[in-house]
């Protein structure tokens, strides 16, 4: 694998287990066909061309496949680790949509031109996105992506870090966990953590499957 895109490519569509939340679970078809469901969703927002995404980190699959969905655009995400740092995050992608959980809505106030979308509920506002009817909405096309190994994956305050470097990284992680395309895995602490997200995507990476939110450590064959 060369660029983050990769990890969503048409090849890899199958029944497999891909994503597993508290009360669902994803295989790799429809984890794929919903990566690519997104970037459309974040295109029509405006994302893309160095345009990026900000959004409030969790544990959730909304937080992930955003996050991807940028990188399918070629263009930056940066997770905030707290409602008080969104704008600081919007500011280092220049982004056009933050994401966000919907209970964290009204602590938001993104700039003219930045759509605010919520994840997990309904928005209270009339001009707030509800991400999962965007997503749901948009057509099921994979549209090649432009990103590079150098391509700019994710930004914090400190760093750029490249699809490359991010994926090193999950192989690295991969290896050393000794991941196989039979293990779920779990991962603890924070999508602002570049570390953090190169341990999530480390069974992606192998064709295993990723466990978000619930107890880290309940039924995983691994946590990172």
């Amino acid at each position: 694998m060369e660029t983050l895109p990769d990890l969503v490519a048409r090849a890899r569509r199958s029944d497999r287990p891909a994503l597993r939340t508290a009360d669902r679970e994803m295989d790799y078809r429809r984890f794929c066909t919903t990566a690519w469901k997104t970037s459309n969703y974040l295109r029509h927002l405006g994302v893309g061309g160095g345009r990026g995404v900000a959004v409030l980190a969790d544990r959730s699959a909304p937080a992930l496949l955003t996050f991807l969905g940028a990188a399918l655009l070629d263009t930056p995400t940066s997770f905030a680790e707290a409602p008080a740092d969104v704008a600081e995050a919007i500011d280092a992608v220049d982004a056009r949509a933050v994401l966000v959980p919907s209970d964290h809505e009204g602590a938001i106030e993104p700039p003219a031109g930045t759509s605010l979308v919520v994840h997990g509920g309904d928005p209270a506002a009339a001009t707030t996105e509800n991400w999962a009817e965007g997503v749901w909405s948009e057509n099921p096309a994979f549209v090649p992506s432009t990103a590079t190994p150098d391509s700019i994956g994710l930004v914090t305050a400190e760093q750029e870090v490249s699809h490359g470097e991010l994926l090193d990284s999950a192989e690295r992680v991969a290896a050393e966990a000794d991941l196989t395309e039979d293990d779920a895995v779990g991962f603890r602490g924070s999508l602002a953590d570049p570390a953090v997200v190169a341990a999530a995507l480390a069974p992606l990476v192998g064709g295993g499957c990723l466990v978000l939110d619930g107890e880290v450590g309940s039924d995983v064959d691994a946590v990172l």
